[in-house]
C-alpha cells in the first residue's frame, strides 16, 4: 500500500515549502543566465566587432521560460533561448557559430546599407562566431551556483533545520 505524503501533515508542510523555494530558486538561475547571455551580445558597430550590425533585436528576444515541473526527475526545468518567433531568431545561430551569407538566386548579389550610408553589393559576407551563449554561461555559472545554495541555506534557515 502506498504512503502519501499529503496524509502526514508535518511531512507534507516542509516538502511543499521545499518545492516551491526550489521552484523559486530556478526561476532566479533562469534569469541569471538570461542577464549573462544578454549582457554578452555585443552592442551596435562597437566594441571588439567591428562593422557589426546589430540593432538590439537578439538581445531582446533572449528570454528565460518560468520553471516546468519535471515529475519524474523531481526538479524544475528552465529554458533560456531565443524566441523562435521573433525575427532575431533567425540570425542568432549564424551570430553564435558563425557561417557564410549567400544570396538565395544563384548568381544574384546581397545588397545591404552600412550604417554610415554607404551601400554594398557583394557576392557573399563571411559572419564571424561571436558565441555570446557559451560566454554568457561560463559568465553566469558561479552566479547560479551561489544562488542556488543561497536558497537552499534560506530554506534551511526558515524550516529550522539548519545548526546556529
Amino acid at each position: 500500500m502506498p504512503v502519501y505524503l499529503e496524509s502526514y501533515p508535518d511531512l507534507a508542510r516542509p516538502r511543499r515549502a521545499m518545492a516551491l523555494s526550489t521552484r523559486e530558486a530556478a526561476r532566479k538561475a533562469g534569469r541569471i543566465l538570461r542577464d549573462s547571455v544578454r549582457s554578452e551580445v555585443p552592442p551596435p558597430a562597437v566594441g571588439k566587432w567591428p562593422g557589426y550590425a546589430a540593432k538590439g533585436r537578439l538581445k531582446s528576444a533572449i528570454v528565460a521560460q518560468e520553471p516546468i515541473k519535471r515529475p519524474r526527475a523531481g526538479d524544475w526545468l528552465v529554458r533560456v533561448g531565443v524566441q523562435w518567433r521573433r525575427k532575431a531568431a533567425v540570425y542568432s545561430r549564424i551570430h553564435e557559430y558563425g557561417g557564410t551569407i549567400r544570396p538565395r538566386k544563384p548568381g544574384g548579389y546581397l545588397v545591404f546599407k552600412l550604417p554610415d550610408g554607404q551601400w554594398i553589393r557583394t557576392k557573399k559576407v563571411r559572419i564571424r562566431r561571436k558565441y555570446y551563449f557559451l560566454a554568457g554561461f561560463r559568465k553566469a555559472l558561479p552566479k547560479i551556483q551561489s544562488e542556488l545554495g543561497t536558497e537552499f541555506n534560506r530554506w534551511m534557515y526558515i524550516r529550522g533545520m539548519r545548526q546556529q
